[in-house]
């Protein structure tokens, strides 16, 4: 079992009053209430620094002007040799009578 250690918080009379209430509405202890909020809380920090870490690799890649440049000649290369291919495929199907591949 984990060593675990004791320690105390001040709270004002009332936050005092409304932990204890949320608490045995949710039946546990305060400490077991604060613990989970605390745990939440590191949680979401996390999940906030991870999207924050996302959004700026992007915004670093949208910055980067070459290479969204690059991406865009590629693109448009794509697309050119895909219209290419789909119209030798008409002229295929037109040799064939209209018979699909």
């Amino acid at each position: 079992m984990e060593k675990s250690r004791k320690f105390s918080i001040q709270l004002p009379e009332s936050e005092y009053r409304f932990l204890k209430q949320v608490a045995a509405v949710q039946g546990t202890t305060m400490a077991q209430l604060i613990r989970n909020a605390w745990f939440e809380k590191a949680n979401s920090l996390s999940a906030i620094e991870d999207i924050e870490a996302k959004l700026t690799a992007l915004e670093s890649l949208a910055s980067n002007s070459v290479k969204t440049e690059q991406l865009t000649e590629l693109f448009k290369d794509n697309t050119k040799r895909q219209k290419r291919l789909y119209q030798k495929l008409i002229d295929i199907e037109k040799v064939l009578g209209g018979k699909s591949c």
